[in-house]
Parts: C-alpha cells; sequence; structure tokens
C-alpha cells in the first residue's frame, strides 16, 4: 500500500474537496502535493489553536519547523488544546507523514520543505505582528509566504513530473502561479475583512474601506495575469484543477463588489449550490481553448484567452 492510500482517509477528512482534486493528478504529483497539503494543514492546526497563549502557539511552530527539517518527531509544547477529531488525528499522525516525507524523491522533498518554511513563516508573523499591516509591501510579502508559495510549489512539481505540462517557458510560468496564489489569498483576506479587524488582524495598510477598492482591484489583477497560466497548462486534469478555484475567486470577488456599503459583518461565499454547478460547467474549458475563452468572458475576462485563440 503506497503512503497516499494510507494517508487518504486523513487528507479527505481534512478537506473532502482537495481531496478530490488530488485524486485526479498524475501519479508523480499526487503523493508530494498531498503530503504538502497535511503538512501545510497541520501547520495551520498549530498556529490556530485560539484557546493557546500566542507564545505556546509561536513555539508549536518552531517545533514543527524543526521536525520538517530533521524529518523527526519532536514533543510538543504543553497547552495546545485541539477541538475537532480531525485535528487531533492530524497531528497524531505528524510522525507518520515526516517518515513519508523522508522517502520523498529528493527534489520533491525539497520543494515540500521550501514551501512550508515559506508558509510557517507568514504564519509566525501572523502570531507576532503588533497592530496592522502597515504598507503594501508587507503585504504583498505575507500573501506570498501563506499563498503565492503554494503557486511556485504546484507549478514546480508539474514542471518536473508531467510532460507537456505547458506552452510557457518555466521562469513566466512559475511568476503566474506565484500572482494566482497571491490573489487567492487577497480574497480571503477581503471576504474575511470584518472577522480579522475584530481579532487584530487587519491585513490592508490604513482605513478599511478606503483600502478595500484598492486591494480589490489588485486581487482582480491576479486573476488577470492567472488566466494566462491557465491557459499555458496543457493536461486537462491539472488545468481543470486548477480552474476551479480561478473562477471561484472571481466569483467571490463580484460578490464582494456588489455588498453594500460598510457590509463586511456577513461574510459573503459563494453558495454550495453553485460551487456544484461550477464543478460541471467548468469541465469543458479544463478539455478546450475556445470554452476557456467563452467561461472567461462571462466572468468578465478573457482578455489572455483572446490573445491566444486569435
Amino acid at each position: 500500500m503506497t503512503h497516499f492510500a494510507e494517508q487518504a482517509a486523513l487528507l479527505r477528512s481534512v478537506s473532502r474537496s482537495f481531496y478530490l482534486s488530488v485524486r485526479v493528478l498524475p501519479a508523480g504529483m499526487r503523493e508530494p502535493v498531498a503530503l504538502g497539503y497535511l503538512l501545510a494543514r497541520a501547520s495551520d492546526t498549530l498556529a490556530d489553536t485560539v484557546e493557546a497563549p500566542t507564545e505556546v502557539r509561536v513555539e508549536a511552530l518552531r517545533r514543527f519547523r524543526e521536525m520538517i527539517n530533521l524529518r523527526a518527531s519532536r514533543d510538543l509544547p504543553e497547552g495546545l488544546t485541539l477541538r475537532l477529531p480531525e485535528e487531533r488525528l492530524l497531528i497524531a499522525r505528524l510522525p507518520s507523514l515526516l517518515s513519508w516525507l523522508g522517502e520523498m524523491a529528493e527534489q520533491d522533498r525539497r520543494d515540500i520543505v521550501q514551501v512550508l518554511e515559506h508558509i510557517v513563516q507568514g504564519q509566525e508573523q501572523d502570531l507576532t505582528r503588533i497592530g496592522p499591516v502597515q504598507t503594501a509591501v508587507e503585504l504583498d510579502n505575507y500573501t506570498f509566504l501563506v499563498a503565492g508559495c503554494v503557486g511556485e510549489f504546484w507549478t514546480q512539481l508539474g514542471l518536473r513530473h508531467v510532460r507537456k505540462y505547458t506552452t510557457m517557458e518555466a521562469g513566466p510560468l512559475i511568476e503566474r502561479a506565484v500572482r494566482f496564489g497571491k490573489g487567492l489569498q487577497l480574497v480571503n483576506i477581503l471576504r474575511d475583512l470584518d472577522a480579522d479587524v475584530e481579532s487584530g488582524r487587519s491585513y490592508l495598510p490604513g482605513d478599511v474601506e478606503t483600502a478595500f477598492p484598492i486591494w480589490h482591484r489588485a486581487a482582480m489583477e491576479h486573476f488577470e495575469v492567472a488566466e494566462e497560466y491557465l491557459i499555458a497548462v496543457q493536461p486537462w486534469r491539472l488545468r481543470y484543477a486548477a480552474l476551479l478555484p480561478w473562477v471561484l475567486g472571481v466569483r467571490t470577488l463580484e460578490l464582494l463588489e456588489n455588498r453594500p456599503q460598510g457590509g463586511f459583518r456577513r461574510k459573503i461565499k459563494v453558495r454550495r449550490s453553485e460551487v456544484r454547478s461550477w464543478l460541471w460547467r467548468a469541465l469543458p474549458a479544463a478539455c478546450n481553448d475556445h470554452a476557456l475563452g467563452r467561461l472567461s468572458e462571462k466572468l468578465g475576462f478573457g482578455l489572455a484567452s483572446r490573445r491566444k485563440l486569435n
């Protein structure tokens, strides 16, 4: 039995939708992506254990980083209270996940460790930051650490493991993958504005109402660039896996743009019924460039698609 098969139930318990995407990945990508995701969820669990004092969570992340680099288990600090059974199971499985990491091909292991280093750094900044994000540069760096680096990780694996992964040179493709990840994180920030402000984690520099349209447009620009990434990815399964978060991100931005003035109290998200609809509507776009262009135009984009198709 492969490590992926052994950990499939765990992966499904912490993310049903991502599990479906991982299952259809080419064999060479499936295991490093699954393991990277599980370890990232473990670090996220440690960082977000709100019942524990900040210093305990920071220490937990420090020890987690040592585990990743040494590929050896360490005791986590006392004071961590995990509420959900799937969280407790995930942390209990860390020794087996580290064993899996140790058996990875060398370059895949390096990529996993690198992306986790970025993610943990971003989480530590979250926990130790005093007051709101101050500058656009600080926000851009944060969106790279927690999401842009994931686009880089995914693309590096695709370039290495998937034949005819792309029609674009590696450098420009990775740049677009990073922008893609940054756009997705900006959507999360804009969607969670009120909850973040109440918890002291304001991520938009300056006044929220003034900053909102600036960063809403920045997110849209990231997704415009990400469309070029989608066009360049050739295997339909991999395009489909990237297309779904892109569509849902664009739709969330549309909903946010039409919110009432000052309407950050209610968390805005795409309804489940619409998500299910997009699962089917996005499939032709994953298989055909013309269908991708039509879908993009329905969402208010289409410039990159028309450039290629014409």
